[in-house]
C-alpha cells in the first residue's frame, strides 16, 4: 500500500505533529483523522475529486479514508498537521470511533470560534514538539478542547457499519490502484489489466477513477511519471534521455510534451530553475508521489512561536469560557 499513508506514533497518546513543506503530493489518503492549518501560500487541493483553493489561514479537516491530493501552483505551501486515530477515543468517548465530520475546510470568515480553534491548535502543537515535561497533560488537555471545538461547530455524524464497509472498501481500491501505477510506470500500462484485476468492467473502472480523483486513468499515470522524472532532475545525475527512459516516458520528446503541459516549463528550464522552493527534495527516496520536505522540531518551533496570540492572556481566556458555565451553575 505504497500510497495509504499508514501513520505510526512515536509519542505518547497517538498523535502525529508536524509541518511539511509541500510541492505536490499524489492523490492519497490516511487511516487517521488529519487537521491540517495552512501557514504560508495558498494551495490547490483535491478532496474526493472536488477542487477547493485552500489560503494561508484556512483548516482542512480530513476523515480517515478521504482521498486528497495537494498542489502549490507557485510556491511550496507550509502546513501544520495534526494526525491521531478514531481509535484514541475508544475508551473515553467510544461513540467518536465512528464520527465523519461533513465540513472539509473551516475559514476565518466561518465566524468567532474559527479564531479559537487555530489558537488552540498552535498552543497544542507548539507544546507537542517542544517536548516540554508537562507535555502529557498540558498538550492532550488542549487537545481535547480542539475536538470540543470541532464537535460544538462542525457538522458531522456517525458512520453505520455499511456506510465504513463502503468507504473502506473504496479507498483500498485507490491504493491499489496507485500501487498499480507505481509498479508498472515504466511500461505500457492500461487501465484493462487493472479493472481485470479487480474483477470489474472497463467503463464502471473509469468512472470510478474519474470520480474519486477528478482525473483519467493515464492523466493520473503522466502525472507520476511527471514527479519521477522531477525528483531525477533534482539529483542532476541523469542526461534527459537517460532521464526520461527512467521516469517511464517513451522518449525525450514525449517528456518535453508533458513537462509543457502540466507545467508550462521544459525539462530544461526546470533543471536551471532558481526557484529551490518549487524544487523541493522528496522525502521518499527515488520511488515517490511527492515533492515535499518535512522540517524539524527546532524548525517547526521557530516558525510556530511568532504565530501565538500577541495577547498572553487570549488562551487563558479561552479556558475561561469553557469553564464559566460550570462557575455560573454553581454561583
Amino acid at each position: 500500500m505504497k500510497e495509504v499513508e499508514v501513520i505510526g506514533y512515536s509519542r505518547q497518546a497517538q498523535i502525529n505533529v508536524f509541518l511539511n513543506r509541500i510541492r505536490y503530493r499524489m492523490p492519497h489518503f490516511h487511516n487517521v483523522l488529519e487537521m491540517s492549518l495552512s501557514l504560508d501560500e495558498s494551495s490547490d487541493w483535491t478532496i474526493l475529486g472536488q477542487n477547493q483553493r485552500i489560503r494561508p489561514g484556512d483548516i482542512v479537516l480530513l476523515n480517515p479514508n478521504q482521498l486528497h491530493e495537494i498542489y502549490a501552483p507557485h510556491e511550496a505551501c507550509l502546513n501544520l498537521y495534526i494526525q491521531f486515530p478514531p481509535s484514541l477515543f475508544t475508551h473515553t468517548v467510544p461513540a467518536m470511533v465512528d464520527i465523519h465530520f461533513d465540513k472539509t475546510i473551516i475559514r476565518p470568515e466561518d465566524g468567532p470560534y474559527y479564531e479559537n480553534l487555530r489558537d488552540l491548535i498552535l498552543a497544542f502543537s507548539i507544546l507537542y514538539v517542544q517536548k516540554e515535561e508537562t507535555y502529557p497533560f498540558s498538550a492532550i488537555s488542549l487537545f481535547y478542547l480542539i475536538m470540543d471545538q470541532l464537535i460544538q461547530h462542525i457538522d458531522h455524524r456517525f458512520l453505520s457499519p455499511e456506510e465504513a464497509y463502503k468507504q473502506k472498501t473504496e479507498a483500498d481500491r485507490i491504493s491499489r490502484l496507485m500501487d498499480f501505477i507505481q509498479d508498472g510506470y515504466t511500461l505500457p500500462i492500461r487501465l484493462q489489466d487493472f479493472a481485470e484485476a479487480e474483477g470489474l468492467s472497463l467503463s464502471y473502472t473509469s468512472r470510478f477513477i474519474k470520480e474519486k480523483t477528478n482525473k483519467t486513468f493515464q492523466h493520473l499515470v503522466k502525472e507520476y511519471r511527471l514527479i519521477r522524472a522531477q525528483n531525477l532532475l533534482i539529483t542532476g545525475k541523469y542526461s534527459l534521455t537517460d532521464l526520461a527512459y527512467l521516469a517511464g516516458f517513451s522518449d525525450l520528446r514525449y517528456m518535453r510534451e508533458t513537462f509543457m503541459e502540466l507545467l508550462g516549463t521544459t525539462p530544461e528550464a526546470y533543471a536551471l530553475s532558481p526557484d529551490e522552493k518549487s524544487r523541493l527534495p522528496s522525502n521518499q527516496a527515488t520511488d515517490s508521489f511527492s515533492i515535499e520536505q518535512k522540517l524539524s522540531n527546532e524548525e517547526a518551533i521557530r516558525y510556530l512561536k511568532p504565530l501565538l496570540p500577541k495577547d498572553k492572556d487570549k488562551l487563558k481566556k479561552i479556558l475561561e469560557t469553557y469553564l464559566m458555565p460550570y462557575s455560573q451553575n454553581e454561583g
